[in-house]
């Protein structure tokens, strides 16, 4: 014999409903993982599969079509100005102490030395005294030489100095001895020296001398001679 439908129907009431409680009981109780997240997303129509992810989608148009990009040109950084460096010095150099000009001697000083070196056979020192011009004036070195065969010494007395900034002159008696075939003889000058200042010191620009007394070396005999005689006369 079968249940009716009605007490069929209360069965599954009765069911549902310890279903449910069971259902309710089991919601309230805490997750041992956590609480449960839930995601509500937002109204509006759903996405299409093609339109989910736009970043994929461009992977998968661009896949098999990398394009290289080009690099970048690279800015040039500005050319640092040079700045000087001090060549080395050599293993074992001493560095030397800087050179400090003297003072320039003064213009008497000068022709003094110009004499000294004549007297000692200097005659390439005393010839860089003279400016380019004197030297042409005289005619050359060697001739200039010669002209000193016979002198012994020379002798700069009674020195007048003159001096305006960059320009001297200098005037004095100059005695000389010479040697000659009847012994030594000496003669006398008046000279005067014009001297301009330059880098390396005083330098003679003009230079003349006008015998005052003596006789020439080679005339020297022939005037001795010509004195005795005179004086034997008497």
């Amino acid at each position: 014999m079968y249940p009716s439908p009605a007490i069929v129907a209360d069965f599954l009431l009765v069911l549902a409903a310890v279903f449910l409680i069971a259902l309710t009981a089991t919601a309230g109780r805490p997750s041992p993982r956590g609480p449960a997240i839930t995601t509500h997303a937002a109204p509006g129509p759903m996405p299409r599969a093609h339109e989910r992810d736009p970043a994929r989608r461009t992977q998968r148009r661009g896949a098999g079509r990398r394009t290289a990009r080009p690099a970048a040109r690279p800015t040039p950084a500005p050319t640092p100005a040079p700045v000087p460096v001090p060549p080395p010095e050599a293993e074992g150099e001493v560095a030397q102490e800087p050179v400090v000009t003297a003072p320039p001697q003064p213009p008497e000083t000068v022709v003094d030395t110009f004499y000294r070196d004549l007297d000692a056979g200097r005659f390439e020192a005393a010839w860089t005294i003279l400016t380019p011009a004197v030297r042409s004036a005289f005619g050359g070195f060697e001739r200039w030489r010669d002209g000193y065969a016979t002198t012994l010494s020379n002798s700069p007395r009674h020195m007048d100095v003159q001096r305006e900034g960059a320009v001297a002159t200098v005037a004095h008696e100059l005695v000389t001895e010479d040697r000659s075939p009847c012994g030594p003889v000496q003669r006398r000058f008046a000279v005067r020296w014009r001297l301009v200042l330059a880098a390396d010191g005083w330098r003679a620009s003009s230079l003349e001398g006008a015998k005052r007394a003596g006789p020439e070396p080679a005339e020297a005999c022939d005037a001795r001679h010509d004195a005795a005689s005179a004086a034997g006369r008497r």
